[in-house]
């Protein structure tokens, strides 16, 4: 098997498809839950998609995968410097392999 990894868990990446799949249904039911009014549904989706992508950016650093780096701080509006995962930021991550300048090298 060939796995797709993150932080909390471990997906066979020919179930990759399917966990899209799943994350783009949860994404179409926000304007839903959000016209009948659900605040917490929504709260609580939000919030869970907004560690994942945090998650993302300080695991992006950890294995050197600056181009991504640079988009989800550039593009998705995160911040290099909030602790996410494990206490870490991205940026202390990234300066903890030697990467200082935020271009990777």
């Amino acid at each position: 098997w060939i796995l797709f990894e993150s932080p909390f868990l471990i997906i066979p990446l020919l179930m990759a498809t399917e966990f899209i799949a799943s994350i783009t249904m949860v994404t179409e039911m926000l304007p839903l839950l959000a016209a009948r009014g659900e605040l917490e549904f929504v709260q609580e989706i939000h919030k869970a998609l907004h560690r994942a992508t945090e998650n993302a950016l300080v695991a992006a650093a950890q294995n050197n995968h600056f181009e991504l780096v640079n988009w989800l701080i550039k593009d998705c509006g995160l911040s290099p410097n909030t602790a996410f995962w494990e206490g870490s930021s991205a940026l202390t991550v990234a300066a903890s392999n030697g990467h200082t300048d935020g271009t990777g090298k």
